[in-house]
């Protein structure tokens, strides 16, 4: 039997000239997005992490370059390399294609 694997497939156009068609599975992601999945695709890339400061009463930002996306993300901050790192890591984009979109299929891979 012949396989057809088509990302995207218009309602209209018939894939097989005609042949008979069976739909064995389909899936939907629903979830494109995470933070895990966001985390992957900046491995060995630069990002924020923002701790707050209650002595000036605002966020400070340390630059990181992100070394692992784990269950624990590896950091490398200033000259050490860290994990836990207390704060939130900033992104500063979605990866996107040259026109200027998200690229939807690299946050699912």
């Amino acid at each position: 039997m012949d396989a057809i694997r088509a990302a995207r497939l218009h309602l209209g156009v018939d894939p097989l000239g005609g042949a008979n068609l069976r739909v064995l599975e389909q899936n939907y992601r629903y979830d494109l997005l995470s933070p895990e999945k966001l985390l992957e695709k900046y491995v060995g890339r630069q990002v924020k992490v923002l701790r707050w400061s209650e002595a000036k009463g605002r966020d400070e930002e340390r630059d990181a370059v992100v070394l692992s996306a784990g269950p624990t993300p590896i950091l490398r901050v200033g000259d050490e390399i860290t994990w836990a790192f207390p704060g939130r890591i900033s992104f500063p984009e979605l990866p996107k294609t040259p026109t200027g979109k998200i690229q939807r299929f690299k946050l699912r891979a």
